[in-house]
């Protein structure tokens, strides 16, 4: 898979709920490996260039296909 074919993909939670879509990609230029994704904000805001960005660890997802499904995150007390 090819840094473009990223590009724009939905990004879902493990309930399959629309977080973001991708922006861009986090690379780690030494070892030439992708280390994260720049996901943008899923709501209106950022179809109108206004979403949020924030970054996303490889070891935070799960699956990718047709979408970024993330990893489901158990909660701590």
């Amino acid at each position: 898979m090819h840094a473009k074919d990223l590009s724009g993909k939905d990004i879902v939670d493990s309930k399959g709920d629309k977080v973001g879509v991708v922006d861009d990609l986090e690379i780690d230029v030494m070892s030439k490996r992708v280390t994260g994704i720049i996901a943008k904000e899923g709501t209106i805001s950022s179809k109108l260039g206004m979403g949020t960005e924030r970054m996303i660890s490889m070891d935070m997802i799960d699956a990718i296909g047709d979408k970024i499904i993330l990893r489901r995150m158990e909660r701590r007390m």
